[in-house]
């Protein structure tokens, strides 16, 4: 898994993380937003300053005209050759260099091929380009200064989402109108986007993380079950199916494809400090927290020993012996 951060691009390959600054590679690293890899599995990364590609086991860094243009967005055509989003328009790779491409002097801000048709995102709208030529949808009144800055496939076919700097769209029937799914995601800077090989759809905003789910139920991730104000700025699927999620504040998230049971203070745990967990001969679960002994069962959390009981409130450790009885070791004694 290759990793853009602010400080340079990361390579985890399983067991640790290989660094690419510019210390070990010689070239200016930081600031890759927005990354791709091509069909022959080599990757590629949008800086604020151009485009870096490892060639030969080396980062180059590819620069987009004399003014070093910012890469947004990044695409490969269907005849193999490389595109960009630039604030110059779309740029092609020509020679080891980028050259203008389509939408010369317009600022494009996202990509996405679908076919032999390209998507791109702009200010205030949408442009397709086809065997047809150029055609572009405007985004709604409200936000014609908008960026479209993430393109992806919608569940239905010919749909698309489109997450702007001012809320979450959809193109649908050849019109662009707000998602619809919740106030926060039509209001919100959209910063990320992903669609997983389970059909979920995924979305991200500054504060929160929600999943559109292939029944059509939206959840929002609570912060109980992740972080609060999770910024998730990037997300990937990987090969087995595990999710991936980059932080502008948390630093990066796995998620992997399970079953997992958070139990907090909404399940009547009255101190979310666990210091021990048991199973008791029920088969229930038993908790030791910084002020009591709780058990977890089918009705959610209830008390089981009082902290007032207990030579310390702290239930550091716990223990059941042959006779079924319970120990529990706190800071104060047995």
């Amino acid at each position: 898994v290759w990793l853009g951060t602010q400080n340079g691009i990361a390579r985890f390959d399983g067991v640790r993380f290989n660094v690419y600054d510019r210390r070990t590679t010689g070239v200016d690293t930081t600031m890759a937003t927005v990354s791709y890899t091509d069909r022959s599995g080599q990757p590629w990364f949008g800086t604020g300053h151009g485009v870096l590609r490892l060639n030969h086991g080396k980062f180059e860094l590819l620069r987009a005209g004399s003014g070093n243009a910012a890469v947004q967005g990044i695409a490969e055509a269907a005849d193999g050759s490389m595109l960009f989003a630039t604030s110059l328009g779309v740029m092609r790779l020509r020679d080891s260099a980028l050259v203008p491409a389509m939408l010369e002097g317009e600022r494009t801000c996202s990509l996405l091929r679908d076919g032999e048709t390209l998507w791109v995102g702009q200010t205030g709208a949408l442009a397709r380009i086809d065997a047809a030529g150029i055609s572009r949808f405007p985004l709604p009144g409200q936000a014609h200064n908008a960026c479209i800055t993430h393109l992806g496939a919608a569940a239905d076919a010919g749909d698309l989402w489109l997450g702007t700097t001012a809320g979450l769209y959809r193109w649908h029937d050849a019109r662009i109108t707000a998602s619809g799914l919740d106030k926060e995601l039509d209001s919100r800077a959209t910063e990320s986007l992903l669609r997983d090989h389970d059909g979920n759809q995924w979305f991200a905003t500054a504060p929160a993380v929600f999943r559109l789910r292939p029944d059509g139920q939206l959840e929002r991730i609570a912060e109980d079950d992740f972080v609060r104000d999770s910024w998730i700025l990037s997300m990937y699927e990987d090969r087995e199916g595990d999710l991936w999620f980059g932080s502008q504040t948390e630093g990066l998230f796995r998620l992997w494809d399970g079953w997992v049971k958070r139990v907090s203070r909404r399940d009547g745990l009255s101190d979310p400090f666990v210091w021990s967990v048991a199973r008791d001969p029920q088969g229930q679960i038993v908790l030791g927290t910084n002020s009591n002994v709780a058990v977890s069962g089918p009705d959610g959390v209830r008390e089981l020993v009082a902290g007032k009981r207990l030579p310390n409130p702290s239930a550091y450790d716990l223990f059941y012996d042959s006779f079924d009885r319970l120990w529990i070791g706190t800071r104060g004694g047995i």
